[in-house]
């Protein structure tokens, strides 16, 4: 159901969304595009908490035109912040949140200095200096945000490359199941070898020193013993539920329970078969699953 998710969204994309698609190849593309979209946003949310906000009487686009020029020093400033996180990377846990701090700290002075003086040469407001500490506090919480956001989606893309890891390797080891469904059980009869595949084969009893395998409607002597019979039939879906009884769990039609706890068997076939209370765990969880 997942993969044929993905593989839907995958679809969509491709087919609906070309430029979505296109985005999707290269996470170089995607974090131009994040960084675009990011100071695009601290542009319009500059203009709306202030250029409108204060009734001021120099012209509008004074105001613009810094919100225009403070985002794209942002947007520049954030390369080298990039850089150092990309270098520590594979460091240390305290060595990366010491050095991304600095680094944190130091980008958000130089943003700071830089849109202030800006500020104060475009719209011609002096004696604004003193009050460098507040845009330092605002250009420090812009960074955070920016490395805050720069990690989750790093994050996110180790957990994407993760989940299509595993899938691959699902997709290309067959489960126990699976390769237990295509192999074949050989029976040496004498004058033939039968060969009947495990999927087919009902239930299993032992006679003595022989194994009566039934499969089919049909009954197959074998002269093998329970414990070499356990290690050719090496298949999840087969269990034991008697000394002397292995039975194929994808073949149970239903589960009845007994007096006392005991529990029967009813088989595809319409065989009925009875759980020793000392093998009664092995079908346990198919009962748990109904529940």
């Amino acid at each position: 159901m997942g993969g044929g998710g993905a593989a839907a969204r995958a679809g969509w994309l491709a087919g609906g969304r070309p430029w979505a698609a296109w985005l999707r190849a290269d996470r170089e593309r995607q974090f131009w595009a994040w960084q675009a979209a990011g100071w695009a946003g601290v542009f319009v949310v500059s203009f709306l908490s202030l250029t409108l906000w204060y009734n001021f009487s120099q012209p509008k686009l004074a105001f613009l035109s810094h919100n225009l020029a403070q985002s794209a020093l942002g947007a520049v400033l954030a390369l080298p912040l990039r850089w150092v996180f990309r270098a520590v990377w594979n460091r240390s846990v305290l060595l990366r949140l010491a050095v991304g701090a600095a680094a944190v700290l130091a980008v958000s002075l130089a943003w700071c200095a830089l849109r202030l003086a800006l500020f104060i040469w475009m719209i011609e407001v002096p004696g604004l200096w003193a009050d460098f500490g507040g845009w330092y506090f605002s250009s420090i919480f812009i960074f955070l945000c920016w490395s805050a956001l720069y990690h989750a989606i790093k994050y996110f893309h180790l957990l994407q490359d993760e989940h299509e890891l595993l899938l691959r390797l699902e997709s290309s080891v067959p489960s126990a199941a699976a390769r237990a469904a295509g192999r074949r059980l050989a029976i040496n009869t004498g004058s033939r070898v039968r060969f009947i595949p495990f999927k087919d084969i009902d239930w299993v009893d032992a006679a003595g020193d022989y194994m009566c395998i039934h499969a089919g409607g049909e009954t197959h002597i074998a002269r093998i013993t329970m414990k070499e019979l356990l290690q050719k039939l090496d298949a999840p879906f087969f269990k034991r539920i008697h000394r002397s009884t292995l039975v194929n769990v994808n073949r149970i039609a239903e589960i009845i329970t007994l007096a006392k706890g005991g529990r029967r068997l009813v088989l595809n076939s319409g065989e009925q078969l009875t759980v020793s209370r000392n093998y009664r765990h092995a079908v346990e969880p198919l009962r748990q699953r109904a529940k």
